[in-house]
């Protein structure tokens, strides 16, 4: 009898990881580039990384239409070494008919509205690196901490993101929304972003 139930505790530990892991992916990317960039005055070569990057992510039915989801993605740089965590995207969340919620870290609606029209994403030419030209960075491309974020069902290709930044952790207030609507090859967007600091 002890044999048995010693065995049956060894197969379910044994089996416990897998069930855990069963909806579970690995993710990630490598993209390394050789850049030269001419400025006028001055020619630079790099090697960038390129938003190389490596995550986990998974998902679990709850019922009822109900799904709770996590992720946990951190850049890679592979040209300079550096420390692998939770430097992007990651969070913890739920998901159902109502649309989903979720809590961590994310990017913000306002930046994915660029994202979404990004020809040179990822790269040299990435909107990060124009539209946080001359204001605090990329103040404008960003990825919200200590955030709560809502995104409504698509309904007919509308969908609404809405943002909340709380005030911790060396974080300010802020607010990120957008808009958008999606038709055959059509995208339209309409975002809107508010900081702390009435910028």
């Amino acid at each position: 009898m002890k044999r048995n139930l010693i065995a049956a505790c060894v197969g379910f530990a044994l089996a416990a990881p897998a069930a855990v892991l069963a909806d579970t992916t690995l993710y990630g990317r490598a993209h390394l580039s050789l850049d030269s960039i001419d400025n006028g005055d001055s020619t630079d070569t790099y090697l960038s990384s390129n938003s190389s990057r490596l995550g986990v992510k998974g998902s679990e039915d709850l019922g009822n239409g109900l799904a709770a989801m996590f992720q946990l993605e951190g850049s890679i740089d592979w040209d300079g070494g550096g420390t692998w965590g939770a430097t992007r995207n990651t969070y913890v969340g739920i998901k159902g008919g109502f649309g989903s919620f979720l809590a961590g870290q994310h990017d913000t609606p306002f930046k994915a509205l660029g994202g979404a029209v990004d020809f040179f994403g990822d790269q040299v030419g990435d909107n990060s690196n124009v539209v946080g030209v001359g204001y605090e960075g990329d103040k404008w491309d960003n990825r919200f901490k200590n955030v709560v974020l809502y995104a409504t069902p698509e309904m007919n290709g509308l969908q609404g993101k809405l943002a909340y930044q709380l005030k911790e952790e060396g974080s300010k207030d802020a607010l990120s929304g957008a808009v958008t609507w999606k038709g055959g090859d059509l995208k339209l967007g309409l975002g809107y972003e508010l900081h702390e600091d009435d910028t």
